[in-house]
């Protein structure tokens, strides 16, 4: 890995085309951040948005109270910079079979001082499958 972000996907999530493109310009523009999400539409298996999602909260502050009892944001949607991972040798912990994304942020932000931005203009910049029997499935977002 040799890029400055880092892009979280999953196999059966859409990333829209301007999706990259506006995280790294908002990265740039703001180095405080060292982690972003983004908007999101629910697809079903054919690929049709079935409902307009995105993370409960949208302000760093607002974002680290709610991960204290939950998500925080849709894991697909998310960049974070790579110096972050690199200086806390922090990854996926494989103890945690379904929420290994939420335990994996949960470590990483309040400890770390992380500040946390999120795309809130309009439009989406992903197209998130929610595939039922999943972790993320049963995850209640806004």
């Amino acid at each position: 890995c040799c890029g400055e972000y880092i892009a979280r996907m999953d196999a059966d999530d859409i990333s829209l085309p301007e999706k990259l493109e506006k995280q790294i310009e908002f990265m740039d523009n703001n180095p405080e951040i060292g982690i972003i999400g983004t908007k999101a539409a629910e697809i079903n298996y054919r690929g049709e948005i079935i409902l307009n999602k995105t993370a409960h909260n949208t302000s760093d502050k607002a974002i680290k109270v709610q991960l204290m009892f939950g998500t925080c944001f849709l894991h697909p949607s998310v960049m974070i910079r790579r110096r972050i991972l690199e200086s806390t040798g922090l990854c996926y912990d494989e103890n945690f079979s379904t929420s290994q994304d939420y335990f994996f942020w949960w470590q990483n932000v309040p400890i770390r001082r992380l500040k946390i931005g999120f795309l809130t203009g309009d439009g989406f910049c992903l197209n998130y499958s929610d595939t039922s029997g999943s972790c993320s499935s049963r995850l209640s977002f806004q």
